[in-house]
């Protein structure tokens, strides 16, 4: 995949773009920091995303109507107007993911309709010197084209000198390549240091940063000689901290071993949450497939598609439709002969919650077709849902990719053109269905 594209897969060149993701859990942090990128003197980010994580009340917070009330945030001066994701309190890497995979989705107008290259992490308790975004932009044009990450310091703390993931930014294609932050802790465990051994692993370097240090931000009460003995106190509790975790790590180790050996294994991939919707490709999975299809009288369901809709739905899940339709590229068939086919096949299932497809071809570089996760970033912001929350089901290992680039799941149905290495993948990842039925029974079964 390419650089992350607002809307469509178009060639980019000029100047480097880069884009600001900031992980909150509420509080004075947010706006205080986008006070600070507006007070900047150097380049302004392109779009600024602010990933709400806060918890909705009385535990249950992967509830969506129970969460706090929407954070109001400003822009101004350097800083674009903030767009605010939520990311229902499963943690900093998870909040982190909704951030920058929510580019992908955002009208032209944040992005201007072109690709952002790099995508920058500031944690909302950092303090932004006014020449910070000059800095960034300095070590990005320094940046080799196999530099998949620039990795900033915290002054004035135990963590500086190490992969402190407080001020980062990764290249949005070394960020597609990996799936991004592992989930699967909800709380701030180390996911930038396990960010940065991925990304070295898939082939890109990962640099300190010469100018993108910044300080934690401090209290007016932390300031003067209060704060030393503060950072005493914190190198101590560092310290201590330091010797339990081989202790923790040891013990967490074998809880999970014992799980595994004793079926609780987790579902495979890096869903997180509840399933809140089922999204479906077309051809070949609901209707038969007729290549290039635009014409609505040739559609016909597959057995099983309504009945399967029509289970989806009984279970309160939404519904939806993500298909590419590369035929609008090629110049056989048109934008409206397109949908006017996906429409009828939407009519036969009795409806759908959201459909989203890609006129693009297979060499436009566009993150919207499959297996670029654009369309099912696109349908689970629609959704006002998180990616993990979602599942995708095809019959193409293009479907199965874009579910794990959005960090959504995926589940493999395949046909006799299903090219035989999908399959084997699917199966060796055990999300592999024979038909419909079966993997609504895979995924019905993991909603919890």
């Amino acid at each position: 995949m390419g650089p992350v594209n607002a809307v469509e897969g178009r060639e980019h060149r000029g100047p480097l773009r880069w884009a600001v993701v900031v992980p909150t859990t509420g509080g004075p942090g947010p706006q205080r920091l986008l006070d600070a990128l507006a007070a900047q003197t150097g380049p302004a980010p392109v779009a600024v995303v602010v990933a709400d994580d806060r918890r909705a009340g009385g535990g249950a917070h992967d509830d969506a109507d129970r969460l706090p009330p929407p954070l109001v945030l400003t822009g101004g001066g350097a800083c674009p107007e903030p767009v605010v994701v939520r990311s229902g309190g499963r943690g900093p890497a998870a909040a982190r993911n909704a951030g920058w995979r929510a580019l992908a989705a955002l009208p032209a107008g944040h992005t201007a309709g072109t690709p952002v290259d790099w995508v920058a992490f500031v944690d909302d308790d950092v303090e932004l010197p006014p020449t910070w975004s000059s800095g960034l932009a300095a070590d990005l044009a320094a940046a080799g084209d196999r530099t998949g990450g620039i990795v900033g310091g915290i002054v004035g703390t135990v963590t500086g000198s190490g992969w402190a993931g407080a001020v980062a930014a990764y290249r949005a294609e070394a960020l597609a390549a990996t799936g991004g932050f592992d989930e699967r802790s909800g709380r701030a465990h180390r996911e930038h240091a396990d960010l940065v051994l991925r990304v070295r692993r898939a082939g890109w370097a990962v640099e300190r940063g010469a100018r993108t240090d910044a300080p934690r931000a401090r209290t007016a009460d932390d300031r003067g000689g209060r704060h030393e003995q503060r950072d005493a106190a914190g190198v101590r509790r560092a310290v201590l901290a330091s010797a339990a975790v081989p202790l923790a790590a040891v013990r967490h180790r074998a809880r999970g071993a014992w799980r595994w050996r004793n079926g609780a294994q987790p579902w495979p991939g890096p869903a997180g949450g509840p399933l809140r919707a089922v999204l479906f490709d077309r051809d070949g999975t609901l209707v038969h497939d007729v290549p290039y299809n635009g014409d609505p009288a040739k559609v016909l369901l597959v057995d099983g598609a309504a009945e399967a809709l029509a289970r989806v739905r009984a279970a309160g899940i939404a519904t939806g439709v993500v298909t590419n339709q590369s035929g609008i590229a090629r110049g056989i068939i048109t934008r409206a002969q397109a949908d006017a086919t996906t429409a009828e096949v939407v009519r036969q299932l009795g409806g759908v919650d959201v459909v989203r497809s890609c006129p693009h071809g297979p060499d436009d570089g566009c993150p919207c077709r499959k297996p670029a996760p654009g369309m099912v970033l696109a349908a689970a912001v629609h959704l006002g849902l998180a990616p993990g929350q979602v599942a995708v089901v095809g019959d193409t290992g293009a479907d199965v990719g874009a579910a794990r680039a959005a960090g959504a799941r995926g589940v493999l149905v395949p046909t006799a053109t299903t090219r035989p290495e999908d399959v084997e993948a699917a199966r060796a990842a055990g999300v592999l269905a024979p038909d419909l039925s079966g993997a609504l029974d895979l995924l019905l079964g993991s909603r919890s």
